[in-house]
């Protein structure tokens, strides 16, 4: 919607236009920040017969996914999101999916036994993980999930929700900047926004200036900012390390730059 919400209403029209064999949904947008109604978007997919895959990468750090609780057939997420590095991630199948899927890459370690006339699989997931996995990475992973597991949900989740209406407010405040996204208990950790006569590019410029670290750009989701009828964003996104001051200091440099290019 142009409120950065999500239609349901229309994605159901769609489902039964298209008839599609699989739907892919973030389950918290990382360009606007909009919250998914999982349990929704399940419910109408399962109603055409359709498979569901979560993506859950911007979403796994700032709020509790048990997978067991939902009905998704794969739910995927990286690892640098959930403070892990780079290079890795997880893909979540649920088992009986495995009987129809076949790999695309080959290497060792995914089969069973091989002969001049054929081979057999291994049983999964080490059917679908050719080669040498990226241990150095897994280890990180491992670190990083532990972290997170060791602090309470509540924690994190009152912490971010204080700070996102912090600077919610704090930069709605500001004459010139457009907020996007639907605000309230419908918008999560991060706030895109633009600023009247500034190009996103240079307001990160400006604000890397002063020490403050934003994504400015498209996000990923080129065709969501052309329907909100916006070039690109700035984004502030939220973690568990993020304060008060942090915000402060985002503010200052939009207002820094609205008074250099005055």
């Amino acid at each position: 919607t142009d409120a950065g919400d999500l239609d349901y209403a229309h994605f159901e029209e769609l489902l039964r236009s298209y008839q599609p064999k699989l739907v892919a949904c973030t389950m918290l947008s990382n360009a606007l920040g909009t919250v998914t109604e999982v349990n929704k978007i399940l419910s109408l997919a399962k109603n055409e017969g359709a498979l569901v895959l979560l993506d859950a990468a911007q979403a796994v750090c700032h709020m509790p996914i048990r997978v067991k609780d939902l009905a998704a057939d794969f739910l995927v997420f990286s690892g640098h999101k959930l403070y892990g590095p780079t290079g890795i991630g997880v893909l979540y199948v649920r088992h009986e999916c495995f009987d129809f899927m076949q790999p695309f890459l080959g290497g060792g370690d995914m089969i069973e036994t091989v002969s001049v006339n054929g081979s057999t699989w291994a049983e999964p997931p080490q059917k679908f993980e050719a080669g040498t996995p990226p241990i150095a990475e897994a280890i990180g992973l491992g670190a990083a999930i532990d972290f997170v597991s060791e602090l309470s949900w509540s924690s994190i989740q009152g912490h971010e929700r204080a700070l996102f209406q912090y600077a919610h407010q704090a930069l709605s405040a500001i004459p010139g900047v457009r907020l996007l996204g639907p605000g309230g208990e419908k918008q999560v950790s991060i706030i895109s926004f633009t600023v009247e006569g500034l190009h996103p590019h240079d307001l990160a410029t400006i604000a890397d200036s002063c020490n403050v670290q934003i994504r400015a750009g498209h996000h990923c989701a080129m065709p969501l900012l052309s329907a909100l009828e916006v070039p690109a964003t700035a984004r502030m996104s939220l973690g568990i390390y993020s304060t008060k001051d942090d915000i402060d200091r985002l503010v200052e440099s939009v207002k820094k730059a609205q008074k250099i290019v005055a």
